[in-house]
């Protein structure tokens, strides 16, 4: 199956500022303690690189950001929501 979007490595501040909705992605690789989400530690949290995030993110189905996490130590996969997902958040 080819991918057709692109992944984006983001810090959650930048994901606030935004005032982007985002959603977990789980995936069988996690390093976290959490498995409802994809938590991958990172390589060189000094420098906020995170290919790791990014090379697990570019394999697992729905995975669009890679959100590190202030310390760059943890990156969690996530998603925008689905329009049916926003539709039941979405009261109008």
């Amino acid at each position: 199956a080819t991918r057709t979007t692109s992944q984006e490595h983001i810090t959650a501040r930048a994901v606030e500022q935004r005032g982007l909705s985002l959603y977990d992605v789980p995936c069988a690789e996690t390093e976290g303690k959490h498995t409802c989400a994809c938590q991958i530690r990172c390589e060189a949290p000094s420098q906020k690189r995170c290919q790791k995030g990014l090379s697990v993110c570019s394999r697992v189905a729905g995975c669009e950001y890679v959100v590190t996490n202030p310390s760059g130590e943890w990156a969690t996969l996530k998603r925008r929501p689905t329009p049916a997902e926003l539709d039941r958040v979405n009261f109008t």
